[in-house]
């Protein structure tokens, strides 16, 4: 069995990354009528899904060490994979965790054991991703926006939750067409539909 991490970046106020904010702000307005309706109105978990306050999400693998079977796992010398344009990067990249997580309060994550088939599914096509990159996928984020959503898809490059989603497409953990899906909404789908807990990564 093999092991990964669905990691996700919290939004700050005050922080200067105003993208941010307005990811947080304008998926959570954008998502409210499917919450509601798929809550049938319990409040607490609409709130729940409020708190969800991501703008940024990737994929965890560790390393592995030792010689014995089954093989300890080390999350901290692990990759991160995703599409962003923060810093230098421009697109889908793969980085070592060290690079990515500098402050631990910001992120939280779900963690998953699959089978090693699919593992080995998911991690090829997202090195095909990250090789074949061609930049950060502006376009893909009018799916956002009700009004254009119908009109606009870019099926060459992605945007952070797309590379997820569809990573998680290939490990078999959703059952469904690759899709354009926002940190929050992905969120709330692992913790409704796969129990999943979203543990803060700096709890100790």
């Amino acid at each position: 069995m093999k092991y990964f991490r669905v990691a996700f970046r919290k939004a700050k106020w005050g922080d200067g990354e105003k993208i941010d904010n307005i990811i947080d702000i304008w998926t959570a307005f954008v998502n409210i009528p499917y919450v509601v309706w798929k809550e049938r109105f319990n409040l607490k978990n609409v709130w729940q899904f409020l708190k969800m306050n991501y703008a940024h999400v990737e994929i965890w693998t560790p390393s592995e060490v030792g010689l014995i079977n089954p093989r300890p796992v080390d999350w901290w010398n692990g990759n991160m994979a995703t599409s962003t344009t923060r810093d230098e990067w421009d697109g889908t990249v793969m980085r070592e965790v060290r690079e990515v997580i500098i402050d631990r309060n910001r992120w939280d994550y779900a963690e998953y054991e699959i089978s090693n088939g699919n593992y080995l599914s998911a991690e090829r096509w997202g090195a095909v991703e990250v090789l074949m990159n061609e930049g950060y996928s502006d376009e893909d984020i009018g799916k956002f926006i009700p009004i254009v959503r119908h009109f606009v898809g870019d099926p060459y490059r992605n945007i952070c939750s797309e590379f997820v989603h569809n990573w998680m497409v290939m490990a078999k953990r959703f059952l469904e067409p690759f899709m354009v899906i926002s940190p929050r909404k992905l969120a709330y789908r692992i913790w409704k539909e796969h129990g999943k807990e979203l543990i803060p990564v700096g709890r100790k």
